[in-house]
């Protein structure tokens, strides 16, 4: 069976669809992963390999049996080439299910894929295939933390670009204020830049992780039982992810249109103390990483794709 994956904007949505595109490849299909450019180097660390150019092409000249990819990613292929091809599709991040077909098309997924935790899915889609929410995560014995560790409670700080322009504005300084902020409360605190960390060894003894909203981090702080601090730009799907982290009691989101430096300041610091030292966070974030280790792994699907693809066949 050949499998075309179709990655999406997202560098977080890709990294969730490795684990399956892996697991196909160890099942003895062939696998091809379309990607921009920026992502082809952690396509092929995870032993894949990525594909450049148009996606349509790709299809056309390649002529998988089956397409999996994101909403943002399906959006720009061409029905017609596709029309005789299943699509699995999976959920982008939190708070929403995306509107489809996209504008100008007639693309409709047969089945829909959904990484995240049901108790953090505000809008389902009825029938989709939940899976747990693993991300491919990059080898390497790289030191994570320094050697001579602290026993001082541990806060990971994780952002995109180490530049203070590499956000935009008041999320970038909001993000340099949380790790001044983590520094005065006498924390032990390690800093990370880019979407793609070794989660299972970064995680795991830590007290909080702050992060900017990213999927990715979501999900794996949500995995690992590890409570959360957003730092949202502001945007509407933002808003609503951070309204759910609070609701469902696993972390804490400040806003970087917080007007006023000092008291964004006080409360960002509030925040992480609160996370750290105590609070509802920690129980509720326990339980949601129990509930996701009960949830089917990526190789559990493939089975599933190879009837799928066998019946668009028959």
């Amino acid at each position: 069976m050949r499998v075309l994956f179709v990655a999406g904007r997202s560098p977080s949505g890709l990294l969730h669809m490795l684990p399956l595109a892996r697991a196909l490849v160890h099942s003895g299909h062939r696998v091809r992963v379309w990607c921009r450019a920026q992502s082809c180097d952690a396509v092929a660390r995870a032993g894949l390999v990525p594909v450049l150019g148009d996606p349509t092409a790709t299809a056309t000249l390649w002529r998988p049996d089956l397409l999996v990819g994101e909403p943002t990613g399906l959006g720009g292929m061409d029905a017609g080439a596709m029309s005789a091809v299943p699509m699995v599709c999976y959920l982008p991040y939190l708070p929403y299910r995306p509107a489809y077909p996209p504008p100008g098309t007639d693309l409709t997924p047969d089945v829909w894929v959904d990484p995240c935790p049901p108790s953090l899915r505000a809008d389902g889609v009825p029938g989709a295939w939940s899976v747990c929410c693993e991300a491919y995560e990059p080898a390497g014995d790289d030191p994570l933390w320094p050697a001579a560790r602290s026993s001082r409670p541990r806060v990971l700080i994780v952002g995109g670009s180490p530049e203070p322009g590499g956000y935009g504005g008041r999320q970038s300084d909001l993000f340099h204020r949380s790790v001044e902020g983590a520094s005065a409360l006498d924390l032990d605190v390690l800093i990370r830049y880019g979407h793609d960390q070794p989660w299972s060894r970064l995680l795991p003894g830590c007290a909080a992780v702050v992060h900017q909203g990213d999927a990715g981090a979501v999900y794996a702080a949500a995995l690992h039982g590890v409570p959360q601090l957003s730092l949202n730009s502001g945007y509407p799907e933002e808003r609503r992810a951070g309204a759910l982290l609070e609701e469902s009691g696993i972390g804490r989101c400040l806003y970087a249109a917080e007007p006023d430096r000092q008291t964004s300041g006080l409360r960002l610091r509030f925040h992480i103390a609160e996370l750290v030292h105590g609070g509802r966070a920690l129980p509720a974030a326990s339980r949601l990483s129990r509930s996701i280790s009960e949830l089917a792994r990526a190789q559990s699907l493939v089975p599933r794709l190879e009837a799928l693809a066998g019946a668009a066949r028959d």
